[in-house]
């Protein structure tokens, strides 16, 4: 199966293993977490790096997102601002 862009591409591979809009019906059932489980802090130690990092993308995030784009990079990754309405 051969596409002219990676967009179609990822369409058919998305549509031969999805199974409607969502995946709401392929809940897993091995695993239970409860409203306490959200409320668990990760162990380890706060770093200066981690602060300075999320810093930084928290000020790139409001550029970007004020600047109308949805996205920004960042040390290589991609980070999404689409989301700061709800942020």
């Amino acid at each position: 199966m051969q596409s002219d862009d990676g967009c179609t591409r990822c369409l058919e591979l998305f549509q031969l293993h999805s199974h409607g809009q969502n995946q709401l019906l392929q809940l897993r059932e091995d695993i239970t977490v409860t409203p306490e489980d959200l409320l668990i802090m990760p162990a380890g130690g706060v770093t200066l790096y981690g602060l300075r990092y999320n810093i930084a993308v928290g000020v790139l995030f409001i550029e970007a997102w004020l600047s109308g784009r949805g996205h920004f990079f960042y040390l290589g990754k991609v980070e999404d601002s689409a989301t700061a309405e709800i942020s």
